[in-house]
């Protein structure tokens, strides 16, 4: 008796299939629009800005690695 009640609270009506049908396909709608979308290039700041960081992050991995080694010697 519990498992009928139980399996009757889980079944959707046809009111809310519909409305996640409707949330899906508005979904794979707006998916497909990103798709089409494609990726702007960087400008020239943007990139040289990166590359910075990029040489940075570098620069303090080998000084921590320098400064673990003369702590550990």
């Amino acid at each position: 008796m519990a498992d009928q009640n139980l399996r009757q609270d889980w079944e959707w009506s046809e009111l809310e299939w519909g409305l996640a049908d409707e949330a899906l396909a508005e979904h794979y709608e707006s998916v497909r629009h990103l798709e089409t979308l494609g990726l702007k290039p960087l400008s020239s700041g943007l990139t040289v800005l990166i590359w910075g960081l990029r040489l940075y992050v570098l620069f303090m991995a080998v000084v921590v690695i320098v400064n673990v080694v003369q702590t550990v010697h």
